[in-house]
């Protein structure tokens, strides 16, 4: 007889989190293309509509925040403390952020000026990343100091990148509007500290959401456009 082994995968949200990545892909493709459907594209401003293309991010940010808790719940039944859990959010928050600030400062690189073309520029910084944030084996001896050596090329490399920056107009480096990456690390750090926080507690969860909400609409009136000096 074969032993069935348990799982605790929300199968719902692994399929749901697999066609919204599909997706992405997919319309990731759909610029520059001609002759097709209106509702395929992003929506303008002033269009009173969302396009299929304005649907993929807020489905992955709504994965995401699902995923969480489910994510923090294990790290606690691993016996993570939560100081451990704390950190955890908040290198891979770091993580999420730098990568996405890199990438939004790529697409605004003057490669005259700066002395490196975007398709270099891309492949240097994906190497970093790679070599920063790759998940490697626990291992000790000499391959854990090789490990640690890689992790210091990938750093030293974003910091040359990012000394040697010459943006459009002769912008420096910036955050910009964060990037798509940017965005969700902000995003999932508010989450995960909403759930630290709140845990199972259905009135608090509701009271975060009325907070959110409150900040949103406040925002959508520009209350915030001066925020940042």
């Amino acid at each position: 007889m074969v032993k069935v082994q348990k799982t605790t995968r929300i199968e719902a949200l692994d399929i749901f989190r697999a066609l919204t990545m599909f997706f992405m892909l997919f319309v990731n493709d759909i610029p520059g293309l001609k002759n097709i459907p209106h509702w395929l594209l992003h929506a303008s401003y002033h269009e009173d509509m969302l396009g299929f293309s304005d649907t993929i991010f807020p489905a992955f940010l709504f994965a995401m925040g699902m995923a969480v808790p489910y994510a923090i719940q294990n790290r606690y039944k691993k016996g993570d403390t939560t100081l451990e859990v704390g950190l955890h959010i908040f290198w891979r928050t770091i993580a999420l952020l730098v990568m996405g600030v890199y990438t939004v400062n790529r697409d605004t690189i003057d490669p005259v000026a700066f002395g490196m073309s975007m398709p270099v520029f891309s492949l240097l910084m994906v190497l970093a990343f790679f070599l920063i944030w790759s998940v490697y084996p626990k291992v000790k001896g000499f391959r854990r100091h090789l490990i640690s050596l890689m992790k210091m090329i990938g750093l030293l490399i974003l910091a040359y990148l990012f000394y040697i920056y010459v943006g459009i107009n002769d912008t420096a480096f910036s955050p910009q509007w964060w990037g798509i990456l940017g965005l969700i690390g902000w995003t999932y750090v508010v989450c995960a500290v909403i759930f630290l926080v709140t845990r199972e507690n259905l009135l608090l969860n509701t009271f975060a959401l009325f907070l959110l909400i409150i900040g949103s609409v406040v925002s959508a009136q520009g209350m915030f456009k001066d925020w940042g000096g």
